[in-house]
């Protein structure tokens, strides 16, 4: 194993001699750590410890150096004053255990890489399997399946290899790449667990992964084959993005307590939603009738208000659209439908899923002038009880406000039917009813579309509270 500093210094792993080695620019060489010939476990300052066939090696920002001792299946640390400690691993002792520190084990680690996050990376050979080490010494297994070799594709456990003995991290911070021994095979991965993919809704061959850990925001352009950072030193308080259909390259950010945030450039800069406070979820919806970008959801906070809000505007303004009585508790998740203007989905904590439309429209007048029923039509409405009612009518249409009239009494009712227009796009059929002067029995309100019934709802209408909107879900 080989490893150069900032200096241009260049150490060395003398397997068979059982030390590490330091070569200048000019040429002179020394031992750094390790007793020619000596082999053991012993940890202290440079010549009076001990190695066992030492074959990985990488250092970290600070300058010092990490050892993939593999005769002592374990990961030892150089510090820059020369104290040789056990990072990971019990020197010694081999075995695949994920742990802390000297808690975890490792069989014949062969090398060790680290990447821009502090975070190390090491083909633990016996193992068959890659392992992740944080800065603080917490051990994973990441890839592979201790003890087991082979040569399958897969994802964490479910990846095989066979003797892995080298191990490097791609410049652009996101590929590793495993020289697979046995398999005879180089072998390329993605080595963090906490990227987190997002699709343009514009161009398929556009992906992006966002790193969290370390503020990264990573572009492909050939579908996921490679991936280059687009932005770095990204705002740490980004929590989640979404990418906007009908706008390619539109990325939003939600950052909780610092707010939201609009990329247009693919995501390499960022500007903030002033108007927006608070951002926990964010969403994109159908765009109001007459606009081109689509309807902007959020769980958030403007102002001083916490709620749920939508904008028409790109976040130029807000309107809420809930209730202090319709808070629901916390949001696992929101999702607006991109087919209906107004339509927003919640994934409550415990409360299920809950949809919320546009409120109510003004009720009609107490008297209206459109029926949806007229006999003299060869098609359209069609009434099979025409017996029960005596109506007057205009065309039917599927927007627009339109009545009929059912007279009071038991085994009283008035069934229609519109053949031949399509419901496509619409969700639900809306009816105002009313009392009059005396209160109704009561109403069942259903109906049926391409043959199948739709959710029937029973209703009581007193004579009192004037107008009620009924919807009838398809």
């Amino acid at each position: 194993g080989l490893v150069l500093d900032a200096s241009g210094n260049l150490y060395v792993c003398d397997t068979g001699n059982h030390t590490i080695r330091k070569i200048t620019p000019a040429g002179a060489v020394t031992t750094v750590a390790g007793s020619a010939g000596l082999t053991g476990t012993t940890n202290a300052n440079g010549s009076s410890a001990r190695f066992n066939s030492p074959r990985g090696i990488t250092i970290d920002a600070a300058g010092n150096l990490y050892v993939a001792d593999t005769g002592n299946h374990a990961i030892r640390k150089i510090a820059t004053n020369g104290d040789v400690t056990t990072f990971a691993g019990l020197a010694g002792t081999s075995g695949s255990t994920d742990a802390s520190g000297t808690s975890a084990r490792f069989s014949s680690p062969k090398d060790i890489t680290i990447d821009a996050s502090g975070t190390f990376h090491v083909a633990d050979s016996g193992n068959h399997t890659i392992r992740k080490i944080t800065s603080s010494g917490v051990v994973s297994t990441v890839g592979g399946l201790a003890g087991t070799s082979g040569s399958t594709v897969g994802n964490g456990s479910a990846a095989r290899f066979s003797n892995p003995s080298g191990i490097a991290v791609a410049s652009n911070g996101i590929n590793l790449y495993v020289s697979d021994t046995d398999n005879h095979t180089v072998r390329r991965g993605y080595q963090h667990n906490t990227l987190v993919p997002y699709a343009d809704k514009v161009d398929g061959n556009r992906f992006y992964l966002w790193d969290g850990t370390a503020k990264r925001l990573f572009t492909s352009t050939d579908g996921g084959t490679t991936f280059s950072v687009i932005a770095s030193g990204v705002n740490s308080a980004f929590a989640g993005f979404e990418t906007v259909r009908g706008h390619n390259g539109h990325i939003w950010a939600r950052a909780s307590d610092s707010g939201l945030y609009r990329s247009t450039n693919f995501g390499a800069s960022f500007s903030k939603i002033s108007s927006v406070a608070s951002a926990y979820r964010v969403s994109f919806g159908k765009a109001k009738p007459g606009n081109t970008h689509p309807a902007v959801y959020i769980w958030g906070k403007i102002g001083t208000t916490v709620g749920f809000f939508r904008s028409d505007d790109t976040g130029a303004t807000w309107t809420r659209i809930n209730d202090n009585q319709h808070q629901f508790g916390y949001q696992n998740d929101l999702a607006a439908d991109p087919r209906i203007y107004g339509r927003v989905y919640l994934a409550t904590s415990g409360r299920g899923v809950i949809v919320g439309d546009i409120a109510n429209p003004t009720p009609p007048a107490s008297q209206p002038s459109q029926m949806i029923f007229d006999d003299s039509l060869a098609s359209g409405w069609t009434n099979a009880s025409p017996g029960d009612t005596s109506l007057t009518s205009t065309n039917p249409v599927r927007r627009g406000t339109n009545a009929v009239s059912v007279p009071a009494g038991s085994n009283k009712g008035l069934s229609i039917t519109c053949a031949n227009r399509s419901l496509e796009g619409y969700a639900a059929l809306a009816f105002w009813v009313t009392g009059g002067s005396s209160a109704p029995p009561p109403l069942q309100v259903g109906g049926s579309r391409g043959g199948f019934p739709l959710e029937a709802q029973p209703i009581t209408v007193p004579a009192t509270i004037g107008w009620q909107r009924i919807v009838v879900p398809f």
